[in-house]
């Protein structure tokens, strides 16, 4: 949930750079008779418009949160309704549920399945609710902006500009809520539905190969394997190719070039500005790793007491924010004892783009490069934006929260030796029986594990 709302807050932070960057190069290309829904400009008041929106949308979530009732048809909505008052008022007797078959008696496995809702169901439910905090308050306030800056744009002031916000037309409002599902990926985009055709088909595959087996049915035990391990589909596709577009001028400059062939001069712009920020970004991070600022990810397979001695003193997937100030400062960046560290991979699509440099960085090539030269630091990170390293982001996305189980498999699949066949099993059978486990106990096995 931490994650949730804190990822969501660094992109509409992020957001509001890609805008200032994206203006700009929008008016150029209207210029070049490829036009736009409607004229932008920049205005600080459409910016403390959404702020407002997003108090009323925190308040809309916490609606939602209590009564489990949304207007809004995301990813998360639509894998809930445990509904567990209501189950354990069906299994005592009390209500229209369960359904008896031609008046008599209430199958078992109807009464089995509404006793699991009504106890195992509840943490799962309480987790899918809650979820809406961190996405409904940022999609409100992403409808408000672009609202505020729709009726400016047609010469909108004062009273008639309010009512416009309150009141606006179909298209303008659909315009809106786009922009604000984009935010929260929970937009419908060609990547995602290219990713949910090939899960169906992955899940037809494997409920084929396993109809032969007796007393198995192969739909339902296809729909456990695939689903467990790729719980969504919708929201890790759009944060990948999202996060790509970020890093890699291999996929931010295809987009760019769609949109200008369908006419969509806003998204063209938006993509340009997404690589732009995800550019300095990525120098940022080489600054920090050169400084020895940044530590990474932690492998599966190693030791114990390695793993227990980087907690100990530099946590792994984070950055020395002490060490960071004494940088700025121009003091001494030497690792200390009471040095206070964050984790990047809470800060969403900027984490990301640390952590994907991280992993491909050479860290012995950085420490002997020249640092002070400018020009040569720029060089390498134009050619490392360009070379093979950009796509270390897939990578990292493969290994985030999300997509744990598409990487697990991918690596189990494809193992050459028996040793790496056996690591990489386990690592993936241990992510699914983490993600299995949770909708029952969330993380909490995996917490006693550890404790």
């Amino acid at each position: 949930q931490i994650t949730n709302v804190g990822a969501n807050m660094v992109n509409a932070i992020a957001k509001v750079g890609v805008d200032t960057i994206a203006l700009p190069v929008e008016q150029l290309i209207n210029m070049m008779g490829i036009e736009s829904p409607y004229k932008r400009k920049y205005s600080v008041a459409a910016y403390m418009y959404g702020l407002r929106k997003f108090g009323s949308g925190f308040v809309e979530a916490l609606d939602e949160v209590y009564t489990g009732q949304s207007g809004d048809v995301t990813e998360w909505r639509m894998s809930r309704g445990f509904a567990p008052v209501q189950s354990m008022m069906a299994v005592l007797g009390k209500g229209d549920l369960p359904i008896r078959q031609n008046g008599g008696t209430v199958p078992f496995s109807q009464k089995a399945k509404l006793f699991v809702q009504a106890t195992f169901g509840i943490p799962a439910e309480s987790m899918f609710r809650l979820l809406a905090i961190g996405d409904t308050p940022f999609r409100r306030m992403v409808e408000g902006i672009e609202l505020y800056q729709a009726g400016m744009s047609q010469g909108l002031e004062g009273e008639a500009l309010r009512q416009f916000v309150k009141h606006p037309t179909k298209k303008d409002q659909e315009v809106a809520e786009r922009e604000g599902r984009k935010l929260t990926f929970q937009e419908r985009t060609g990547t995602s539905e290219l990713a949910e055709q090939g899960i169906r088909g992955l899940q037809s595959i494997i409920s084929k190969g396993m109809d032969w087996i007796p007393f198995v049915d192969g739909d339902a035990a296809a729909e456990f394997i695939v689903r467990s391990t790729v719980p969504y589909v919708r929201t890790p596709a759009n944060i990948l190719i999202d996060t790509m577009t970020f890093v890699s001028p291999y996929i931010a400059i295809p987009r760019m070039m769609n949109d200008l062939r369908q006419g969509d001069a806003r998204s063209a712009s938006q993509n340009f500005g997404k690589l732009a920020i995800g550019t300095m970004a990525a120098q940022t991070a080489r600054v920090l790793i050169e400084e020895g600022l940044v530590s990474g990810a932690l492998e599966f397979n190693e030791e114990d007491e390695k793993k227990n001695l980087a907690y100990d003193k530099f946590p792994p997937s984070s950055i020395n924010v002490s060490a960071l100030q004494r940088y700025l400062n121009g003091e001494d960046t030497s690792l200390k004892e009471d040095d206070r560290f964050i984790q990047y991979n809470k800060l969403g699509v900027v984490g990301a783009i640390i952590g994907a440099i991280e992993k491909s960085s050479d860290k012995e090539a950085m420490n002997q490069s020249d640092k002070n030269s400018i020009l040569k630091t720029t060089t390498e990170a134009v050619t490392n934006a360009f070379g093979v390293g950009a796509f270390s982001s897939v990578a990292y996305m493969l290994d985030q929260s999300f997509l744990q189980g598409v990487n697990g498999l991918m690596s189990t699949l494809a193992s050459s030796e028996a040793d790496e066949f056996q690591r990489n099993f386990e690592r993936w059978f241990g992510s699914s029986f983490q993600a299995a486990s949770a909708a029952v106990l969330p993380n909490q096995l995996s917490a006693f594990y550890r404790a």
